[in-house]
Parts: structure tokens; C-alpha cells; sequence
């Protein structure tokens, strides 16, 4: 049995306001949530207007109610499950029972491997914190295997990060440099969407005293554009959005521009 569970953040944000309505921010998986909605009829005559935003998959969704980025959003059972692992303070208010039948670990046709068994030693690709990891999981136990005993890929494009740093005093200060490989291998029948690679500079320094620290930097410091790989792409209100002057639909989510930042930490 898998579920579809509505999470959201434990702590929400106020809902923005544009003019006179509150605007929902909506995270959605490929559409599903807002076409349900939407041959329902639900979606008319609203007090409130709805930012739809679509994700490729579970696990960069529940990163975004995690980071207050969206309201709330469907995940599975298992996704959220990891998510709550990590230590995400998001919350399920809302279940539903679907059919499992539709959730299997494939292999080609003429492939060798029968039975879960059959995987040790073998490659696993599937996206990390997804309802497909904790399967495969759960099948390598069935068969008192572990998951050492495997080699798991997870589909995200590797990145790097390398950041100098230096400290004096009560003041810390870094330069970080990080860099994404390009993401050429994607699914036709997701909708997925290529998305080339791109490195950033970020800025941090803080100042520490007794009980007090002072953090500010500067992120994406030369504000170059990018496609963020598992960021989802724009729905808007379907492919009409093409026609309006903002993204084309399908188009990739961009990562942040130039961000200065500042915050204030008190030890009591």
C-alpha cells in the first residue's frame, strides 16, 4: 500500500498578499494535484489566487516546504517519511490510499535478474528520498540483504563545493565555490527537462561575541542566471502561459539571483 499525503511546513510563513487576496503557493509533482483540482471544478470562483509550482519529484518538494519556499504540497508516504528522518519540520494533514501495484524496481526485458535477490552487487538508480528508494530498500530486506550490499545511484546531477576559509578573532569569512554538472539524462515521460551546468561564488563571513553572533553574506555573487536541476518547471495556468509575457510553460524553475543576506544569533 503507498499513500499520497499533503504536507506542509510547520511554520508557515504569512501568505502573500497581492492587493486584496491572499496568493497560496501551491507545490505540485508533475501537474497532478492542480489537473485534479482543476476536472473537479475546485478551482473556480476562489477567494484566493494559487502560485502553482511544479517539482520533478518528492524529495526537492518537501526541501521546499521545508525552506517555507512553498505552503504545502502531495507527497508520498515513504518521501516523507525521509524527509522527516532528516529532520525537516514539515507536518501531513491530509492521506489517501492508492494502489501499490503501480510501484516496482524494473529491469530490461532479456535482463538476468528475477528476484530481489538477483540485486547484490548490482546498480540501482533512483532518486534519493523517493518512494522508489525506500522499495528498493524494502525489497533488499526482504531477502535479508542491505544496502551496502548494492551500489544506489541517485539520479540528481553530482555538484561540488569548495570554500577557503578563514578565521581571526571572533570573525569567521569564506569564499564558496560551487559547481553543478549538467543534467542530459532525463525522463520523456515525466516531462523532465535538461538543464545545462553552472558553478556559483557565495560570500559568508559572521562576527562572534560572548552570546551574540552576527552572520551576513553575499550568495550568487556575480547573479548568474541558472536552471535549477530538480527545481521543477513553470505551470502557471497551463500552456496558455506560453502566450503571456511570463516563462513559457515547461520551462525550467531559475535558482536565485544575487541574495545578500544578514542574521542575528543569541545563545541563552
Amino acid at each position: 500500500m503507498t499513500a499520497s499525503v499533503a504536507a506542509a511546513s510547520v511554520l508557515l510563513p504569512p501568505l502573500s498578499q497581492a492587493q486584496t487576496r491572499t496568493v497560496l503557493r501551491a507545490g505540485d509533482q508533475k501537474g497532478g494535484l492542480q489537473a485534479l483540482l482543476d476536472a473537479a471544478g475546485e478551482l473556480k470562483n476562489l477567494p484566493y489566487d494559487i502560485k502553482w509550482t511544479e517539482f520533478p519529484a518528492a524529495a526537492p518538494l518537501a526541501e521546499a516546504l521545508n525552506a517555507n519556499a512553498v505552503d504545502f504540497g502531495p507527497i508520498g508516504d515513504a518521501p516523507l517519511l525521509f524527509t522527516l528522518a532528516s529532520g525537516s519540520r514539515v507536518k501531513a494533514f491530509a492521506v489517501n490510499r492508492s494502489d501499490a501495484y503501480g510501484t516496482a524496481i524494473l529491469v530490461a526485458p532479456n535482463s538476468p535478474l528475477k528476484d530481489a535477490s538477483s540485486l547484490k552487487g548490482r546498480s540501482v538508480a533512483t532518486n534519493r528520498g523517493s518512494i522508489g528508494h525506500f522499495v528498493t530498500l524494502k525489497a533488499l530486506a526482504s531477502v535479508g540483504l542491505k544496502p551496502d550490499d548494492i551500489n544506489l545511484r541517485f539520479l540528481a546531477p553530482p555538484d561540488a563545493k569548495l570554500a577557503l576559509t578563514h578565521t581571526v578573532g571572533g570573525w569567521d569569512s569564506s569564499v564558496e565555490v560551487l559547481a553543478v554538472q549538467a543534467k542530459d539524462t532525463v525522463s520523456g515521460v515525466r516531462n523532465e527537462s535538461k538543464t545545462p551546468g553552472y558553478s556559483l561564488v557565495n560570500l559568508r563571513a559572521s562576527h562572534s561575541w560572548k552570546q551574540v553572533r552576527v552572520d551576513f553574506g553575499i550568495e550568487n555573487l556575480f547573479d548568474r542566471a541558472y536552471a535549477l536541476p530538480l527545481g521543477g518547471a513553470y505551470l502557471g495556468q497551463g500552456k496558455t502561459m506560453s502566450l503571456s509575457a511570463g516563462p513559457a510553460w515547461g520551462t525550467a524553475v531559475p535558482g536565485a539571483g544575487r541574495t545578500l543576506y544578514t542574521g542575528l544569533n543569541i545563545k541563552f
